[in-house]
């Protein structure tokens, strides 16, 4: 038998036509591949009145049961043939209807499919409704959601990358979107009835990549305290004040519409609705709001808490969007930055040490940092150092330039191992020789000295101890405490006083002990036909110590100059320390608990710039502080816990609401503390967790992914601020939500294996200890130092050589920060009556005025660009009667000239001469020159509309409206050059200016106009004769005033009305 292809024929009984497909067509993946050749037996199998169907007609009465007994034996199963070349499609008769033909392929036409169709419940149902039966409904069957495990696994992952939603064995893309959903959706439920409960809430905001970010931190009238995210809103908005403003509210208004963002979402998003009073309750218990110093973003608080002076969106002329807002809470750990920045930059001797040795783009650091070999050559030298101060060999510097507080890190380091910075700079010079890493490294080690050196070392010392203040400042909101904070950076205070003013840096262990060890033996280094020695017994005199402690005074002069302007003692935050009871407070600590009188000074100040602040009685506070706060004082002793948990203990202990403790609550009232205690909780005084977030999102929500919806990308950062125990807590949500929203999903879980490990550290030997124990070491010892020492006093450093001008300059910037400071805490009612005095209320009043005139004059501006830049009121056809129009030929129509008519329209010959001009607007040269119509309507403050306008109708393209020109006589001279190559636009400057009423004189005489301008600006008018000349002509007169080529005369004389004109733009 010979070989080939065997092909099935078609059984007895199939129709001529299917018959006749079959044994011609050649398509693949036909459905007569599975179904024609047996077509009349799929027919008898796919019967209408099945046994499911049966089943379903028990409880149908006697007519339907009837007409289904004259329908046994028809078969639901049909087909019919569509395109060029014919292919064979497979239909039921019943749900075509709502399908269309269903089994299209050879896959689809299978046996299996077609009876798995008959007998679905959907098919079932519109047979029973064929016969005239509606099925009764059943009990659906309970919803199964993924289950805990899945969940945990799902938000596992996405916390690594958002963008890998493909969970092997458990879920793909839209099961995974459906679950990021729920969780966050349940946890904004939590979060909405937080903030609906709270008295109390401040937000966080901040702007990066054109994104705004904000947080809130909310507290309710029991001192609970609850940390979120409201959302973020990108691109679709205005980086101004006001912009921010309308962006704040906006993000409000989608976090306050429960169901934003669910996958699946078409055009539901019209039917969702915000919870009003929720927005109107956040609005008002928005006491305070943590920004970093952006001008943008302060000028955005202060009109959040004035009434607006236009109209915004969402809110009306004259609304306040935060009406009780108290404080503007500066980020400190911004501020606490510049602690080590400026003052750092405003010496040059030790700003260029840190740039020769660890900033500079040619410093042997950053040649280290990006370069893989020389990573390798300084960690096989770390590992062969004879003298490295620790016993832990570095890999790298670390000196990648994140923040300038990183920059510590790459500077212990270089201190700790000069050596092999110095063998890894020696090598590059030899094998490198001729590159640009060589001539780096040459200079580098001919600049290398005792002084250099041992100033970094006081750097490193000095950038230790700033980094203390900044990383505590850093850390989690729940952490950073606002009546711990002025601890904090008295500690860092008392540390740099002892050290550097009174020099017990050059005896205490750390980075300058160390390398005046180092220095005190002799190195010797040997480069390029060089030799050089470093170090050796008489290499660090006391008087080159003694001069190079001198500028780290300075520093520390100027470090405790930025740290009053960043933490000024008289804001209302820095007051909040009286409410720290986790410290002690010796003075405070020995009074009773009714001994009111009693109170320090500074407490009662404290106390009262608070109760001035947050509008209580000082006297009812005062009584109220005292009696709690021995008992608050205990139990942060006893359970060592926060200063807020210590408080709402005392009070709940006196409060609670039982018959036996009505007397004792009677007793002890606490109503002026609650507010104050609850001002207290919400405030922020870091933004930290935003830089977080951005650093997150940047991580792990790739460029790749940034083209998401706006929405979808709030909802990835506010699952990225998620932790594992968030979502156990609120499983029971995420399961309901699910329920509610999606159907049942498959089971395939998998258990976890992976096991985290901790990475192995070097120990420490005998001799050196390993680098985390030597910074450890170092801060302990400066610690117990400055313990047992009584606090030094600030040195008076402004005489003597040490002293420059730019350091000067440093000190006034401080100071007059530390001003503008003392005005925001008037307006904010944080100053005390003995605190000022009749020159800065003066000086107050008129920074006040001056800001509400700069707030208003900036908010009209902003709204007078939005609505140039956005659509104006286009006068309609109707509006313009008896105009004279001028429209080209070719761009009438019948239509037109019965609507001229009706209009009493006359048609214009010389647009010179007419009110409208219709024409196409995009006819603009590419050197920027309009065409002569455009000119002529310019020129005589006509209209110009696109021809589209006159046919009537909803016109919504561009429109613009020029004013009429001012009434000023001018003198043109129009240079025969120009007259030569732009003959049009010249002709209709002339026929302007030859207009009745024209202002306009054209000399043609170039001397005549040269003796006219001459007078002219002789006369201080000199703008009244004018030149237009081609461009080659423009560079020759440069040196004589209103000499233009045509774009800049245009520009020059003809004035657009942004208020009439519509640019058909929108506003970002």
């Amino acid at each position: 038998m010979a070989r080939g292809k065997w092909k099935r024929q078609p059984c007895k009984g199939t129709p001529e036509d299917v018959r006749q497909h079959v044994t011609s067509c050649k398509t693949a993946d036909c459905a007569c591949q599975s179904a024609g050749h047996r077509l009349p037996s799929l027919q008898e199998k796919c019967q209408l009145i099945s046994p499911e169907v049966l089943e379903a007609l028990q409880e149908a009465p006697a007519e339907t049961l009837a007409k289904a007994q004259d329908l046994l034996g028809v078969s639901w199963l049909n087909y019919e043939f569509q395109g060029e070349p014919q292919r064979m499609l497979l239909g039921c008769s019943v749900c075509s209807g709502d399908k269309g033909v269903q089994f299209t392929t050879q896959q689809a036409a299978a046996a299996n499919k077609l009876s798995r169709h008959g007998s679905g419940p959907e098919h079932v149902r519109n047979v029973c409704k064929l016969l005239g039966y509606e099925v009764p409904t059943k009990e659906t069957a309970a919803v199964r959601w993924p289950g805990a495990e899945v969940v945990l696994q799902v938000f596992r992952q996405l916390q690594g990358d958002t963008t890998d939603r493909f969970v092997e064995g458990v879920s793909a893309e839209k099961k995974t979107s459906r679950i990021e959903w729920c969780i966050v959706e349940a946890t904004r439920e939590q979060w909405r009835e937080s903030l609906r409960n709270a008295v109390s809430i401040c937000l966080l905001r901040d702007e990066r990549h054109k994104r705004v970010l904000l947080r809130f931190r909310a507290v309710d009238k029991t001192l609970q305290v609850t940390n979120g995210v409201l959302g973020q809103l990108k691109g679709d908005y205005s980086s101004t004040a006001l912009g921010l403003t309308a962006a704040t509210l906006r993000v409000i208004r989608e976090f306050a519409t429960p169901g934003l963002a669910r996958p699946g979402m078409k055009g539901e998003e019209l039917q969702l609705e915000v919870d009003e009073s929720l927005v109107q309750h956040i609005r008002e218990c928005v006491l305070s709001t943590t920004i970093d110093a952006a001008g943008n973003e302060v000028a955005a608080v202060q009109d959040s808490a004035a009434p607006l002076e236009v109209h915004c969106q969402h809110l009306a002329e004259g609304e306040t969007l935060f009406p009780n807002h108290k404080l503007i809470v500066r980020d400190r750990a911004h501020g606490t930055r510049r602690v080590l920045e400026r003052p750092w930059r405003a010496d040059p001797f030790l700003d260029a040490v840190m740039t020769s040795l660890i900033t500079g783009s040619s410093s042997v650091t950053q040649l280290i940092e990006h370069s893989f070999d020389f990573k390798q050559w300084f960690s096989e030298a770390s590992k062969a150092s004879m003298t490295r101060a620790v016993a832990t060999p570095f890999r790298n510097l670390r000196s990648a330039l994140h923040r300038y507080e990183s920059l510590v890190t790459p500077l212990s380091r270089f201190v700790l191992d000069l050596e092999a910075v110095l063998a890894v700079a020696t090598r590059m010079v030899g094998e490198r020789a001729g590159t640009n890493a060589a001539h780096c490294a040459e200079a580098f080690l001919d600049a290398m000295d005792s002084e250099v050196l041992l100033t970094a070392a006081l750097l490193a010392d000095a950038g230790d101890e700033a980094l203390q203040l900044i990383r505590w400042m850093d850390q989690d909101e729940n952490v950073v405490d606002a009546a711990r904070a002025n601890i904090q950076v008295k500690k860092f205070l008392d540390s740099i006083r002892l050290l550097f003013n009174e020099g017990r840096v050059l005896a205490i262990k750390g980075h300058t002990q160390c390398m005046l060890t180092w220095l005190s033996s002799p190195h010797v280094l040997a480069y390029n036909s060089k030799v050089k020695a470093l170090g050796g017994p008489t290499a660090c005199p006391v008087r080159l110590q003694q001069a190079c402690l001198r500028r780290l005074q300075v520093w520390a002069a100027l470090a405790e100059e930025t740290v009053k302007a960043e933490f000024p003692e008289f804001e209302a935050v820095a007051a909040m320390r009286v409410l720290n009871v986790c410290d002690p407070w010796p003075s405070l600590d020995a009074l009773s608990s009714s001994d009111s009188e009693n109170i320090p000074p500074d407490a009662c100040t404290d106390l009262e710039r608070l109760a001035q602040s947050f509008d209580c009685n000082f006297a009812a506070l005062k009584v109220e502080w005292m009696d709690f706060r021995g008992r608050a004082r205990w139990h942060a002793v006893k359970s060592g816990c926060t200063n807020i948990c210590a408080w709402k203990k005392a009070i709940d202990e006196s409060q609670e609401q039982c018959w036996e403790r009505r007397e004792t609550a009677a007793r002890h009232p606490c109503q002026h503390l609650n507010v104050v205690l609850c001002g207290y909780a919400s405030t922020c005084i870091s933004d930290s967790a935003l830089e977080r977030s951005f650093s997150q999102a940047a991580a792990k929500i790739p460029a790749s992914a940034r083209h998401l919806h706006p929405q979808k990308e709030s909802l990835r950062m506010s699952f990225l601020a998620l932790k594992e125990d968030d979502v156990r807590s609120r499983m029971e949500v995420v399961a309901n939500l699910w329920k509610q929203h999606f159907g049942s999903s498959r089971q395939g879980a998998f258990d976890r294996i992976d096991q985290g490990r901790a990475k192995p550290t070097k120990a420490a030997t005998e001799d050196r200890e390993c680098y985390r124990e030597f910074i450890k070491a170092r801060r302990k010892n400066v610690a117990e130092v400055v313990q047992k020492n009584a606090p030094a006093e600030s040195a008076s450093v402004c005489d003597g050589d040490a002293w420059l001008e730019s350091h000067q300059k440093e000190l006034e910037f401080n100071r007059d920060k530390r001003k503008k400071r003392k005005f925001e805490a008037l307006f904010a009612g944080a100053l005390l009556e003995d605190e000022m005095d009749l020159t800065f209320l003066h000086d107050a009043a008129e920074v006040k005025a001056t800001t509400q005139k700069n707030r208003r004059a900036r908010q009209r501006k902003e709204q007078r660009l939005q609505s140039d830049m956005t659509a104006g009121k286009v006068p309609s056809v109707a509006d313009m009667r008896d105009c004279h129009v001028y429209m080209l030929d070719r761009d009438r129509t019948p239509a037109v000239d019965n609507l001229a008519i009706g209009l009493g329209w006359t048609w214009a010959a010389d647009p010179c001469s007419a009110q409208i001009c219709l024409t196409d607007l995009s006819g603009v040269h590419s050197d920027g020159v309009p065409t002569s119509a455009i000119w002529a309507a310019a020129m005589q403050g006509a209209w110009v509309m696109s021809p589209a306008w006159a046919l009537g109708g909803d016109y919504t393209g561009p429109a613009l409206k020029f004013l009429p020109p001012l009434r000023t006589k001018r003198f043109l001279w129009i240079s025969p050059d120009l007259a030569e190559s732009a003959v049009a636009v010249c002709d209709v400057l002339r026929r302007c200016a030859s207009t009745a009423g024209s202002k306009w004189i054209v000399v043609n005489d170039l001397e005549a106009w040269l003796e006219k301008k001459q007078d002219l600006t002789q006369k201080s008018n000199a703008a009244a004769a004018i030149a237009a000349v081609t461009t080659e002509e423009a560079s020759m007169y440069s040196d004589v005033p209103h000499v233009f080529d045509l774009s800049g005369f245009f520009q020059f004389v003809c004035r657009l009305d942004k208020q009439k004109s519509r640019l058909a733009l929108g506003l970002l």
